[in-house]
């Protein structure tokens, strides 16, 4: 009984040395997980934070909200979690996947119809897209991507999508859209505004009246089971500061 004893307690204190470590070794990590149309912004924000905080590194995730809302639900280590609409921060937070309290909305966004630069094409509307509908469109895929979902939106409401919809090429989120019209691979795109400051191979055919579309507002929230809280508020504060609008407006976002 008493070697069953011993060995039971060099067990519990194995594992307590293990967490301990590796709590040691992470304490200076943020691992977030962004929307893909903040690729840019972010890399920049990253700069600035960690040459003010040079003990803590940002490792960043960057894909379509909604497939990052999964690597969370699966279990995937997050602490920061931004997603490009509410609708898959609201799912999270009913699942109790993130911290509620920390949940603050960042940035906005508009919707815009864009083209190739290479192309000479008489400048249009979204409401002139119905009468194009033999022509390929790109968005990003409405099920998990924001952008898409918007896009759509903006579509049924201009009563346009019956005409459109067969012709629509979906990608995976907004880095691919981007790349099907910077290759000239489509005839039009639908993306963030955002998307178009960090291309110049692109041009602004129109933007979506906001009446077109649910708000786009990019929210936050440090995840459940985050490991850094402390470390990860300290960027989160960083990103809503009034300090990092200028960034936030290089990139065409607009802080709320």
């Amino acid at each position: 009984m008493k070697k069953l004893l011993f060995i039971v307690i060099g067990f519990v204190f194995l594992v307590s040395c293990r967490t301990n470590d590796v709590d040691e070794a992470n304490e200076g990590e943020i691992i977030i997980s962004a929307a893909a149309s903040l690729m840019g912004v972010m890399e920049e924000l990253k700069n600035e934070f960690e040459s003010i905080h040079d003990d803590i590194t940002l490792t960043f995730n960057f894909a379509s909200s909604g497939s990052l809302a999964r690597q969370i639900q699966q279990g995937a280590p997050v602490d920061l979690f931004i997603s490009a609409n509410q609708e898959w921060m609201d799912i999270l937070g009913r699942e109790e996947l993130i911290r509620s309290d920390s949940r603050i909305d960042v940035v906005n966004n508009k919707i815009v119809l864009v083209k190739s630069i290479q192309v000479e094409d008489k400048s249009i509307s979204f409401d002139d897209l119905s009468e194009r509908s033999e022509l390929q469109i790109a968005i990003g895929d409405p099920e998990t991507v924001p952008a898409g979902f918007y896009a759509k939106q903006v579509f049924e409401k201009l009563g346009i999508w019956q005409y459109l919809k067969d012709n629509i090429v979906y990608g995976k989120d907004v880095q691919q859209v981007r790349t099907y019209i910077e290759t000239n691979s489509v005839d039009y795109a639908v993306l963030f505004l955002s998307d178009t400051y960090v291309t110049d191979d692109i041009l602004i055919l129109d933007i979506a009246s906001p009446s077109w579309h649910d708000p786009i507002v990019y929210p936050a929230a440090i995840t459940a089971n985050s490991v850094n809280n402390e470390v990860t508020e300290s960027f989160l504060d960083f990103i809503v500061a009034e300090e990092a609008e200028p960034i936030w407006h290089e990139y065409g976002f607009n802080q709320n």
